[in-house]
Formats: C-alpha cells, sequence, structure tokens
C-alpha cells in the first residue's frame, strides 16, 4: 500500500501478484530492509523518487528510493547464456496469464469503472480464491462465502470446489473483484487460526475441478486401458474361430 501511493503496480503473468521481491539474509532467512518493487507505468518510478525517498516510514524509520540498475552477471562455467544454469526449466508463462496481468493493471488504474473499462475492453470479473473454506461448517458453507463476497459489491455466482479446496466468484462489477483481491489475498482466514487465503484472477483457462496431479492419473488410466485392450486382442487368436472377433470387410 505504501509504494503504491505513486501508481500502480506490474503484475507477475504467473502469480497475478503485484512484483514486488523482500530481500533477506542468506544466513539467518530474516528480512534485511530492502525491497525491489515494479511499477506498471515508468513515470510511477518518478514519482516515487519525489516523494517517497527520505519520506517517514514510522517513528524511528525512513526511507530511501533509488532507481533500480541490472547488470547482466557474469556467465559462469556451466550455465547457458539463454537459461542460466544448463537443463533448468524457465517459468512456463501462458498468453492467456499475459493477458490477464496486464488487463488486471489496466483495470487498477480505471477506478470507478462499470463493466466494460476504458477503450470497451471487458472487465475482470472472476476471481479465484483457496483457503477460505476451512473451517466453515458444510451446513452454512453457502451463506458464509455469500455475505463474505457480499461485502465487495454485488455477486453473479459463487462456486464450491470441495476436491481441490476452491472457491470461484463471479462479480457483477470488476471494481468488486479487484476490492475483494486486494482485502482477501495473504490475510489469514478468520475461520481458521492456521490458512492464509490466496486470492488471483481467474485466467480463463485454468480447471480447477482437477486436482495436482489428476492429468498424469488419467493418461497413466489411458495407457493401461490401451495394454488391456491389447492383451485381449491378443487373446483372440487362442479362441476357436467361431469365438473370435469378427471384423465385417468392404465386399459386405
Amino acid at each position: 500500500r505504501y509504494v503504491s501511493k505513486t501508481g500502480v503496480l506490474d503484475l507477475d503473468p504467473e502469480t497475478l501478484h503485484p512484483k514486488v521481491k523482500l530481500y533477506r539474509d542468506k544466513s539467518t532467512g530474516k528480512l534485511k530492509g530492502d525491497a525491489s518493487i515494479c511499477y506498471a507505468h515508468s513515470e510511477s518510478v518518478d514519482l516515487a523518487l519525489q516523494i517517497l525517498d527520505d519520506s517517514p516510514w514510522d517513528n524511528n524509520h525512513r526511507i530511501k528510493v533509488q532507481r533500480a540498475h541490472f547488470e547482466a552477471k557474469p556467465q559462469q562455467q556451466g550455465q547457458d547464456a539463454n537459461d542460466g544454469v544448463v537443463g533448468k526449466r524457465k517459468r512456463n508463462v501462458s498468453e492467456a496469464q499475459r493477458k490477464v496481468a496486464r488487463l488486471a493493471v489496466l483495470q487498477a488504474q480505471d477506478e470507478g469503472f462499470g463493466e466494460r473499462l476504458a477503450g470497451g475492453r471487458k472487465g475482470l470479473r472472476i476471481i479465484v480464491v483457496k483457503g477460505i473454506m476451512d473451517g466453515i461448517p458444510d451446513n452454512r458453507l453457502e451463506e458464509v462465502l455469500h455475505e463474505t463476497f457480499l461485502e465487495f459489491g454485488q455477486v453473479e455466482k459463487i462456486t464450491c470446489i470441495s476436491k481441490t479446496q476452491v472457491v470461484i466468484v463471479k462479480f457483477v462489477e470488476p471494481i468488486s473483484a479487484s476490492d475483494a483481491l486486494e482485502s482477501l489475498h495473504g490475510k489469514p482466514n478468520p475461520h481458521s487460526n492456521t490458512t492464509k487465503m490466496e486470492a488471483i484472477y481467474w485466467d480463463g483457462v485454468t480447471d480447477y475441478t482437477k486436482a495436482e496431479g489428476d492429468d498424469e492419473k488419467e493418461k497413466e488410466e489411458e495407457e493401461k486401458r490401451h495394454e488391456e485392450f491389447g492383451n485381449w486382442l491378443e487373446s483372440q487368436e487362442e479362441l476357436p474361430p467361431e469365438l473370435r472377433l469378427q471384423v465385417a470387410s468392404d465386399d459386405g
């Protein structure tokens, strides 16, 4: 919130969360007090230098803001110029995720919008919330969730997926979705003392009805069915001719 005073933060297309990196001491794991912030527009950086630099953080501390300068690290033995460490896979970010991240940044700038943003583009109205179902009795789940999301605006549809513990909410207005994300993401679940909630925009592609590993299981089951069918075909040769699988010919 502090750094967003001077502009909209850019979003990571994979996580759809602001590009903010907090640095930790490698030996202790504690925060060092340094961070890198990525704004959506370069003008915000200039504004942050003017307004936030040497501003009071609290009663005892002031913050220092400076423009980041990145230098390419020297290539080391065993590294590839494109991928860094040889064999290390790059993050697989889909074009859908990139589009959602760009639209989310645009939406954050267009306060007071209706269903469509400036330029006639539709706003993001569907969010995915994880960790919010914990601690809510099954017989009150629908009631509690409806009350929770209604605080941010009119709700069009709420879908609860018990298998993956995910709630998908479609709001009538994009600004309601924006407010819900800001209020819920990273906050503790009020019904569970051990769970933190995660809230992101839906990318229009991800199927949250599938648990992690479901695709691999489906592939294994399909291969097993193919193998069983192949074994069955081979077993046909052991049967008497009148009991074997008959294939009709074109001659009829």
